[in-house]
């Protein structure tokens, strides 16, 4: 029973490739419930933090003009605006809710939590005025350890909402959710290896995530794998150990973390089939531990993840952003660069998680000696 695949456990902040497994995240989610005053929206070169520094907590997800942000901290969903601040989503449950994403217009936000009629932690969607709607598990579903389902991400304008789903022979299957359809399994049947539904573009066309499998006698837990349009899953890097986790706004670009074939460790990637696979390499290529991992694409094609090594050899983990023009280069420099100055008591951002559309806006985690903290930063013009 693949019980290492958990929904719980989450690669969007680091996620570390080793061997032909892919093994859970080493940084934890924080959020405090405190907060920074309210700003002017899109006020340019500015780094707000949310939250107070605790043990899990990151902005995860950012609507596309960037406006609004969601995160987890400490088991509590929470959706924030530079405006209007924080509001909190959800009870605290660190079992339960470990992830958030939010819709293109910033209207609908999805996480995971406990259905109190069914007693499931179940894949869930939020939108002003409506609260929670629990959205269940595959017709052909069964709980594993309470776990019927979690919410990855939503569409843009918030009608689909994709993650994975448990099956009675204790296998986990990437989902999609609509109100026409109900929840569709993207690999049908009950299929020997798990899959995963981690994104959607906006448009709703194309799904990335992984699927597992064997190929010529290899065990591969994770591969890179999209749906366009309602078809097949597509293995578009090939079998290769790895996983997709973002897409741009019409699915042209697709990013995320495997293992090429000039390298023995795991390396951020975006591709679009013009272009093929383009390794991006890692921040300090000195390390021999040196992994990367990216996280999320702007529409302009600026991508976002952590490069670090995560034994303790080397460099640390720290954020990145990859251009085509400048390559990839540290979190502190780009946004120095673009007039942002991070508050000198946050010395580590570990790893950027969420960039907006149009590449203005980012967030993701910083830490220092008390712990995480979730933060947005936005760009100056």
């Amino acid at each position: 029973m693949q019980k290492n695949l958990k929904a719980s456990q989450s690669p969007l902040l680091v996620a570390n490739l080793k061997g032909s497994s892919l093994v859970g995240s080493t940084f934890v989610f924080l959020l405090g419930l405190s907060l920074i005053g309210p700003a002017p929206v899109h006020a340019g070169g500015q780094f707000y933090t949310v939250g107070s520094p605790t043990g899990s907590t990151a902005t995860l997800g950012l609507s596309a003009d960037g406006s609004v942000a969601v995160g987890v901290s400490d088991g509590v969903a929470w959706r924030w605006s530079i405006g209007g601040g924080y509001e909190a989503l959800t009870r605290p449950d660190f079992r339960n809710t470990f992830h958030a994403a939010v819709s293109a217009d910033g209207l609908t936000v999805v996480s995971s939590l406990v259905n109190p009629d069914s007693g499931y932690n179940e894949a869930a969607r939020w939108s002003p005025g409506n609260g929670w709607q629990f959205l269940g598990g595959l017709p052909e579903g069964q709980s594993l350890d309470s776990q019927l389902s979690s919410s990855w991400a939503v569409s843009g304008d918030g009608s689909a909402v994709v993650g994975l789903a448990w099956l009675p022979n204790g296998r986990a299957e990437a989902f999609q959710y609509t109100d026409a359809d109900g929840m569709v399994g993207l690999i049908g049947g009950l299929p020997a290896d798990s899959s995963r539904a981690s994104n959607v573009s906006a448009d709703g066309s194309t799904i990335v995530g992984w699927y597992g499998g064997t190929q010529d006698g290899q065990r591969f837990d994770r591969r890179p794998t999209r749906w366009t349009n309602g078809g097949d899953a597509d293995l578009f890097l090939g079998h290769v150990l790895g996983e997709a986790t973002a897409t741009t706004s019409d699915g042209s670009y697709i990013v995320g973390g495997a293992i090429p074939p000039d390298a023995f460790d795991q390396r951020a990637f975006i591709y679009s089939d013009a272009t093929g696979w383009n390794s991006l390499g890692v921040l300090d290529p000195g390390s021999v531990f040196q992994r990367s991992f990216a996280n999320a694409v702007s529409d302009t094609g600026v991508v976002v993840g952590w490069s670090g090594d995560l034994l303790g050899f080397g460099t640390p983990p720290t954020g990145f952003v990859w251009t085509a023009d400048d390559g990839m280069v540290s979190i502190f420099d780009y946004l120095t660069n673009h007039g942002v100055t991070v508050p000198s008591d946050y010395p580590t951002i570990a790893s950027v998680t969420c960039i907006s559309a149009d590449g203005r806006v980012l967030g993701g985690q910083a830490t220092n000696s008390s712990g995480n903290i979730a933060w947005v930063a936005v760009l100056q013009p």
